[in-house]
């Protein structure tokens, strides 16, 4: 009885914790919050006109500050006047 208890408790655990990762999937998360995927969604929401770039207009419209000018051509690695996802995230 004991045995057929103890099963029972330990699949209602990985019940749970089957539930607990199908959730993060379906809402978009990973269990490790990957930092790229993060820089990766941001750079998304800046890209409004959704041509695969960022550019300085895009850059400002988000609220970067001051600098955001002096900040943008420092990312600009290649000094085309556009922040590639590469450029902002890595590869």
């Amino acid at each position: 009885m004991k045995m057929i208890r103890s099963a029972f408790v330990t699949l209602a655990v990985l019940c749970l914790a089957a539930t607990g990762a199908l959730a993060q999937v379906h809402s978009g998360h990973n269990a490790q919050d990957n930092p790229k995927s993060k820089c990766q969604e941001h750079f998304q929401m800046m890209d409004t006109d959704k041509d695969g770039f960022v550019s300085l207009e895009e850059y400002k419209g988000m609220g970067h500050g001051k600098d955001a000018e002096k900040t943008f051509k420092k990312m600009d690695a290649n000094g085309d006047g556009k922040i590639s996802p590469e450029e902002m995230c890595g590869k």
